[in-house]
């Protein structure tokens, strides 16, 4: 047999059947020891009451050790390096104590958390109140501190701290405290009459100060909690409401910081405080608060709503209380729903300063489709606290959502400057600056402040940024460093999609297109997770990079397959008109050349919302000298002259347009397509009377009349002809009701006259068959915020 030692870890041989000192005393030390049969090496660490490590040992030993009574209860073990845990908590070892039960395994993820043990954190505020109202003297407390705080006073005077010794002098002799309906003193003082007959002064100021700055909402307000809750600690290792106080900061360190090693780990810590807090027995609605946000923040969303519902049936007069309900309630729906709203505001009514309850409804009218009403509730919550990250931030997304870029971006960059721990808003702020404002280099720059931050960003924000630093480098003609940035990227794990797409790219730009379909071909394979639009732009580069290789047929296969994905990119239909073109297939290059025009050829230069892949605006000056090939001076050809003059219309050449489409007329002087060339080249040299000409003569029942139709109900709107442009934009529809140009163009007609339902319904078709434009997303939300009937609506969605 085998004996160790748990005390120097000396192992030595004994007789079988040996007894008393023979074998259980270590020959080194002179402890007491147990024989154990030999067993594989070992993995458990063990720490001692005095804080001293031994190990590893194998678990065998561990559970002879505990049956035989060497190791307490209360001591701690871990495995390989991990967590240390109470060995009567543990689930491997709990039910080997005498007379034990095997420990319920923790809940979490999967049953996997593994808690550290802590010495609780002791508070001056001992568990003498139950029920509560407490929580609710609790909220108002931290609201008089939280001024505090602000004002710069962080020293409750000796007066408070009297007046608190006279309250629980009086509640000692039987007395009530009174209601903690004031400020300052009183509220200070009743808090601690209310939770503490026998309070020590030293641990007031820290708790309530900890309660304050969660109050704030902000890293650096949960950061100051933290250490206030620390620092309330180091008096009494059993309160509850020290340990539930700790337990909801760690666990909103992690809401604010998802991913990150320190907040996981904090995180995972709280469960055991929590449990440490229940055990006491009191203080309910301070555990069941703490227990939801461990609940949400584990993504148990359906557990920790339940508990939030607990804890606000508790106490129905505690706003954060409604608050944390209200949060809770998104969080499982995703929506502003008539019960989030009401717990919303219902927190708001019983404290107006409470200003997290207002970001969150913003943020719930932002994700229920109504960013009108979500800027209104961030921007009231910044006229009073103009400091707080989380409303720039929200207010930057609600302002991109409404299509207001440039404004997103300058709220995003304030957001990051005020938090700059919080990375997310300098991330989004840099995606702005490339996708949708044109300035890639400022984009490049900030991506590199972002992943040079003091804190440093999380894995997945680390990739986030190194890809989108990649697209925004090789937007900005610097392929090599693009190149090794995506490589970057993709070394951190995964095919990123901005990452590959970013490379193949660059690789373009340095005139690389072999090593650009390498990177695109990779990003097809995985191209059924993007969105419809960004598909598109995958194949529309896929047959960039096979035309400049000279594969006509996958370049033809590319373009055809970023058509299907999103017929309105318009230089898809350009590009394949050309490479039809250089391949002498005349028929397929005129047909795509119009198929472009039927789809409204100024589509592409308006703004689109950026998606997650960027496509830069592609050279297609190519394109008009191809299709001029198809044609022989001379001969009738009045279809390849027309699909020449849309070629020149799309490249800015309006001369050219205008010279292509009137040798077509001069072929056919019935030609439609050609008729609307001329029309849209008048428009665009503003010759409003030109094109008024051209294109009602074009809305003649001819192939493109639903073409002609819709670009001249832009000429009538210029004029100011609204009933003229209304009845050629129903012709439009009449012939395609695809075509969200002319929807939004009645939507504006229909508001004018005062018809806001007509309005509605067109400016929600023109949202759902274009969502990728900002113009229509901005005329949308404008028309909403002009009728309140439309903005209540949209609320209630």
């Amino acid at each position: 047999m085998t004996s160790t030692c748990p005390t120097c870890r000396h192992s030595w041989e004994v007789p079988a059947g040996g007894e008393g000192a023979d074998w259980g005393t270590c020959p080194r030390c002179g402890a007491p020891a147990s024989p154990v049969p030999p067993t594989a090496p070992g993995e458990w660490m063990v720490r001692k009451a005095d804080g001293r490590v031994f190990g590893p040992f194998p678990r065998e030993v561990l559970i002879h050790w505990v049956r035989t009574g060497k190791i307490l209860p209360d001591e701690e073990v871990s495995r390989s390096g991990g967590a240390w845990r109470i060995f009567a908590r543990h689930e491997e070892f709990a039910g080997h104590f005498p007379g034990a039960a095997p420990a319920p395994p923790a809940p979490g993820r999967g049953g996997d958390l593994d808690f550290r043990r802590r010495r609780p954190v002791p508070l001056a505020l001992v568990q003498s109140a139950r029920g509560a109202g407490a929580a609710a003297i609790v909220a108002a407390a931290s609201l008089a501190t939280w001024a505090a705080i602000r004002a710069g006073t962080f020293v409750v005077p000796e007066s408070t701290l009297d007046e608190v010794a006279r309250l629980v002098a009086r509640v000692s002799g039987g007395g009530a405290p009174d209601a903690a309906s004031g400020r300052g003193a009183e509220v200070v003082a009743a808090v601690v009459a209310a939770h503490d007959p026998a309070p020590s002064a030293s641990a007031v100021e820290p708790w309530l100060r900890g309660r304050a700055h969660l109050r704030e909402g902000s890293l650096a307000g949960v950061r100051a909690a933290i250490a206030s809750f620390e620092q309330a600690v180091a008096n009494d290792p059993d309160s509850a409401l020290a340990l539930t106080g700790l337990a909801e900061a760690r666990n909103r360190l992690m809401d604010l910081l998802p991913g990150d090693a320190e907040a996981s780990a904090a995180q995972r810590e709280s469960f055991y405080l929590v449990e440490e807090a229940m055990e006491a027995g009191d203080h309910a609605v301070e555990c069941l608060r703490a227990r939801a946000w461990f609940l949400m923040v584990s993504g148990l969303l359906d557990e920790g709503l339940d508990v939030a519902r607990r804890a606000a049936s508790l106490a129905p007069d505690d706003a954060e209380l409604a608050l944390l309900l209200g949060t809770a309630l998104l969080r499982r729906s995703g929506r502003l729903d008539a019960e989030t709203e009401e717990s919303l505001e219902r927190a708001l009514s019983i404290d107006p300063s409470l200003h997290e309850a207002r970001i969150q409804l913003g943020l719930a009218a932002l994700a229920s489709g109504d960013p009108l009403r979500a800027e209104r509730e961030l921007r009231d919550v910044l006229e009073v606290q103009d400091r707080s990250a989380r409303a720039r931030f929200g207010l930057g997304r609600a302002l991109e959502a409404r299509g207001a870029l440039a404004q997103a971006a300058a709220e995003y960059r304030s957001a990051a400057a005020l938090e700059p721990e919080g990375i997310r808003a300098a991330l989004a702020a840099a995606g702005l600056e490339y996708r949708a404002l044109g300035r890639p280099a400022d984009a490049a720059a900030l991506y590199a402040r972002a992943l040079a931050s003091a804190i440093g960003p999380t894995p997945a924000d680390r990739r986030e940024a190194l890809a989108h630093r990649a697209a925004a480098l090789a937007a900005a003609g610097r392929p090599d460093e693009a190149v090794a940035t995506a490589d970057e990227a993709l070394a951190l794990g995964g095919d990123d999609p901005v990452a590959l797409f970013a490379a193949g790219a660059a690789h373009l730009r340095a005139g690389r297109p072999a090593e650009a379909a390498a990177r695109f071909v990779r990003l097809e394979l995985a191209a059924d997770g993007l969105g419809p639009r960004d598909q598109a732009r995958v194949f529309f580069a896929r047959g960039e990079a096979a035309r400049r290789s000279d594969d006509v047929r996958e370049a033809v296969r590319g373009y055809s397959r970023a058509l299907e994905k999103d017929p309105f990119l318009v230089p898809a239909h350009l590009a394949l008109a050309g490479t039809y073109a250089r391949a002498g297939q005349r028929g397929e290059a005129v047909a795509a050349a119009l198929g472009a025009l039927r789809k409204d050829p100024w589509l592409w230069r308006r703004k689109a919302a950026p998606g997650t892949l960027h496509l830069e605006a592609p050279d297609l000056t190519w394109v008009p000298a191809a299709l001029e090939s198809l044609h022989t001076p001379g001969h009738f050809d009045p279809d390849v002259l027309a699909a020449l003059a849309v070629a020149h219309l799309l490249v800015g050449d309006g001369a050219g347009a205008r010279r292509a489409a009137g040798q077509a007329l001069a072929d056919d002087p019935a030609h439609t397509a050609a008729r609307v060339v001329m029309g849209l080249a008048a428009l665009e040299s503003r010759d409003l009377a030109g094109a008024e000409a051209a294109l009602s003569r074009a809305m003649a029942e001819g192939r493109d009349a639903g073409a002609a139709a819709l670009y001249a109900a832009e000429t009538r709107l210029a004029a100011g002809d609204d009933r003229g442009a209304e009845e050629a934009l129903r012709r439009t529809l009449a012939r395609d009701r695809a075509s969200p140009w002319a929807h939004l163009r009645l939507a504006q007609i229909s508001r004018r006259k005062g018809a806001d339902g007509e309005a509605r319904a067109s400016i929600d078709e023109a949202s759902r068959l274009a969502p990728q434009l900002v113009d229509v997303l901005v005329e949308s939300h404008a028309l909403r915020a002009a009728t309140g009937a439309g903005a209540k609506e949209s609320a209630a969605r």
